[in-house]
C-alpha cells in the first residue's frame, strides 16, 4: 500500500506542478512588476538598472510558463521551477549590490520567495529545501561582498535563516496533508473496488447453484476477481486431516486431474490451520508446494480459509506470477462468499436428496397400504352379502362403519398419490368429451358416501339442462368430492350446499360449495391451500383428522384444468369455496373471481 502510495502521489504530484507552478510564477512576477513601481515612484534614477534585472528575471520566469507542458514528466518540470526560482533570487541579490537596496527590503524579499514557494508551488519538501539553502547561501553572500556587519545584520540574517525553516516546516505539513488525503481516497477507491469485485462475484456464484461442478466455478469466479493466474479449491476431508484439491482453474504445472488425486496434510506451514479466519500471503510458495504436490509452481500464492458458521469446508488458494498481488481484504471476502455458497449448494443437495426420499416412501407406502386396504375391502364387502335383512343392527351399523372408514383410508391414500404425482410433475390431463349432467350425478353418488355428522344436510342446487364439455371428467370429481368433503367434515351442524351451472356463453362451469361451519381465520386464508396445511383450530374446536392434502390437490387440478378456485371465508363462521374451470380444456382461461 505504501508503494502504491507513494507512486499514487509522485502522479499526482506532477499533475499538480504543471497547473500550480505556472501560477506560482505568474505571482512571482506580479510581485517583481510591483517592486518595480515602488523604485520608480522612489528612485526613478535607478529604474533602468531595475529594468535590466525585471527582463532577466523575467526570461527566467518565462521557462515554467512556456515549457511547462513538455517538462511535466516526473520530476524534470519541478527542478526546471526550483532552478529558475533560484535564479531569480540570485538576480534579486545581485541587483541589491547593483542598486544598493537596505539588507531588511532585501530579507524581506528572499523569505517572501522562500514562503510563496511553499504556499504555492505544492513540490516536494527536497525541492523546497534546495531553494531554502541557495536562497540563505545567497544572502550571507550578499552580505559578505557588501561587507555588512554588527547586530542586526546578524538579527536579519537569523530572520532570513528561520523563515527559511518555517517555509520548510510549512511544505512539509501541506506534503503531509496532502498524502493524507491522497491515502484516504485510495482507501475508500480501493474499499469500492472491493465492493464491486465481492458484489459481481457474489451475484455470479448465487446463479443456478449446483453441487456439480461448483468447486470448478467457484476457482474460475474466484480468478476473475482476483486477477490471479490460478486459483485451486481444496475439499476438508472427513478425518479434517486432509485436504483434496476439488476445483480449480488456470494454468497450473501439471494437469488439474493429477493434482485432484494428491491428498495434503489439513494443517501445516503452507495452508495453515482450518481454522484461521485472515486471508495470507505466501510468498515461499514455489519452494514448499514443489516438494509436496511434486512440480514446479513459479507463483506467490494467497491462502484463505473456507469456512461457513462454524464448519470448515476447506482452503481457497489464488497464485500469482506477477509481483503485483490484490488486497488481502478482497481475497477474504471472496473466501467468506466462496464458502457460502459451496455451503448452501451442500444444503440444497441435501434437501434434493431428502425431497426424493420422501417422495419416494410416499409412494411406496401408498402402494404398499392399498393392496391390504383393498383386501379388507373385499372381505367387508363379501361379509356385507352374508347380512340378511334380520341380522343384528349393531352388526350392521359396525360394518357401515368399518366400510366409511375404509372409504376414507382409501381417499387418504388416493390424496397421498395425487399429492406425490403433482410434485414429481407426472400427472396427465386426459380431455374427454362428456356432458354436464352426468358429471353432476356421479358427483352425487360419490358424496354419498362422505363421512359427515349426523343432521348435517346436503343440498343440491344443479341445473335441469345439460352442457356438452371437453376436460378430464375424473380430475373435475376429484375435485367437487374433496371440497364436499371438506365441508362436511367441518360443519358440525346445518347445511352444506353445492350449487353448480355451466353457461354456455362464458364458456364456463361455476362450482360452489358453501357450509355454515366454523369460518376460517382470516390470516389462515392465505395458507389453506398449501401442502399439509391446515386451519388452526381455535380453543373451542378440536384438531381435525386429516393431513393437509384436500386443497393442495384442488388447487393444482384447478390450475391444470384452466381455471381458478378462490374462498370467501369470515371468523365468524361459515366458509364459500368456487371453483371455475372452462368447458373446453383448451379454452382460454376464465377471470379469476375475487376471494
Amino acid at each position: 500500500m505504501t508503494a502504491r502510495l507513494d507512486s499514487a502521489y509522485q502522479t499526482e504530484l506532477a499533475a499538480l506542478n504543471a497547473t500550480r507552478i505556472p501560477r506560482a510564477a505568474l505571482v512571482l512576477l506580479t510581485a517583481i512588476a510591483g517592486s518595480g513601481v515602488v523604485e520608480l515612484l522612489h528612485r526613478p534614477a535607478i529604474f533602468p538598472t531595475w529594468l535590466q534585472f525585471f527582463a532577466a528575471q523575467s526570461a527566467l520566469i518565462a521557462i515554467p510558463l512556456l515549457f511547462g507542458r513538455t517538462l511535466a514528466k516526473g520530476r524534470t518540470f519541478e527542478l526546471v521551477a526550483a532552478a529558475a526560482s533560484i535564479g531569480v533570487v540570485v538576480l534579486m541579490h545581485l541587483y541589491a549590490i547593483v542598486a544598493p537596496l537596505s539588507t531588511t527590503l532585501l530579507a524581506c524579499g528572499t523569505i517572501c520567495v522562500m514562503a510563496g514557494a511553499s504556499l504555492l508551488a505544492w513540490w516536494s519538501v527536497a525541492t523546497q529545501a534546495g531553494l531554502v539553502v541557495a536562497s540563505c547561501l545567497v544572502f550571507t553572500a550578499t552580505l559578505m561582498i557588501r561587507g555588512e556587519g554588527g547586530l542586526e545584520t546578524t538579527l536579519t540574517l537569523f530572520n532570513v535563516f528561520a523563515g527559511g525553516l518555517i517555509s520548510l516546516q510549512g511544505n512539509r505539513y501541506f506534503e503531509l496533508h496532502r498524502r493524507a488525503i491522497l491515502g484516504e481516497a485510495l482507501r475508500r477507491d480501493a474499499e469500492a473496488s472491493i465492493s464491486r469485485a465481492l458484489e459481481t462475484f457474489a451475484k455470479e456464484i448465487n446463479r443456478g447453484l449446483s453441487d456439480e461442478g461448483l468447486e470448478d466455478r467457484v476457482a474460475a469466479l474466484a480468478r476473475a476477481a482476483l486477477g490471479s493466474d490460478w486459483t485451486l479449491v481444496l475439499q476438508a476431508e472427513a478425518d479434517d486431516e486432509h485436504l483434496r484439491i476439488v476445483g480449480g482453474d488456470g494454468r497450473f504445472p501439471t494437469a488439474l486431474d493429477n493434482l485432484k488425486a494428491l491428498a495434503l496434510p489439513a494443517r501445516n506451514q503452507l495452508l495453515g490451520e482450518l481454522d484461521s479466519d485472515e486471508a495470507r500471503l505466501v510468498p515461499n510458495w514455489r519452494e514448499q508446494i514443489s516438494s509436496l504436490l511434486h512440480c514446479d509452481w513459479r507463483s506467490t500464492a494467497m491462502v484463505a480459509s473456507l469456512r461457513h458458521r462454524e464448519a470448515r469446508l476447506g482452503v481457497l488458494v489464488a497464485g500469482f506470477r506477477k509481483a503485483d498481488v490484490p488486497d488481502l481484504h478482497l481475497m477474504s471476502g471472496v473466501a467468506q462468499h466462496a464458502a457460502i455458497a459451496i455451503a448452501n449448494a451442500r444444503m440444497m443437495n441435501e434437501l434434493r436428496q431428502a425431497s426424493a426420499m420422501k417422495s419416494e416412501f410416499l409412494a411406496t407406502m401408498s402402494h404398499e397400504l392399498r393392496t391390504p386396504l383393498h383386501v379388507i375391502m373385499g372381505y367387508t364387502e363379501m361379509l356385507g352379502d352374508f347380512l340378511d335383512d334380520a341380522a343384528d343392527p349393531e352388526v350392521v351399523q359396525i360394518l357401515r362403519r368399518l366400510e366409511q372408514n375404509e372409504k376414507s383410508l382409501t381417499d387418504l391414500i388416493e390424496g397421498t398419490l395425487d399429492a406425490h404425482r403433482l410434485e414429481a410433475g407426472r400427472t396427465i390431463v386426459k380431455q374427454v368429451r362428456f356432458d354436464s349432467k352426468s358429471l353432476f350425478e356421479q358427483i352425487q353418488i360419490d358424496a354419498r358416501w362422505l363421512p359427515r355428522t349426523p343432521g348435517v344436510q346436503l343440498r343440491w342446487e344443479l341445473p335441469d339442462q345439460s352442457v356438452a364439455m371437453e376436460s378430464d371428467p375424473g380430475k373435475l370429481k376429484v375435485i367437487a368430492k374433496n371440497l364436499i368433503g371438506n365441508a362436511l367434515k367441518f360443519t358440525k351442524r346445518g347445511v352444506v350446499r353445492v350449487t353448480a351451472a355451466a353457461d354456455p356463453v362464458a364458456g364456463q362451469l361455476t362450482l360452489t360449495i358453501s357450509d355454515s361451519g366454523p369460518g376460517i381465520p382470516t390470516q389462515e386464508v392465505p395458507h389453506i391451500f398449501e401442502m399439509f396445511r391446515q386451519a388452526t383450530p381455535t380453543a373451542s374446536e378440536v384438531a381435525l383428522a386429516g393431513v393437509g392434502l384436500g386443497l393442495f390437490i384442488v388447487r393444482e387440478f384447478v390450475a391444470q384444468l384452466g381455471g381458478e378456485v378462490s374462498v370467501a371465508g369470515c371468523d365468524l363462521g361459515g366458509a364459500e369455496f368456487c371453483v371455475t374451470v372452462p368447458l373446453r380444456l383448451n379454452a382460454p382461461p376464465v377471470a379469476q373471481l375475487v376471494a
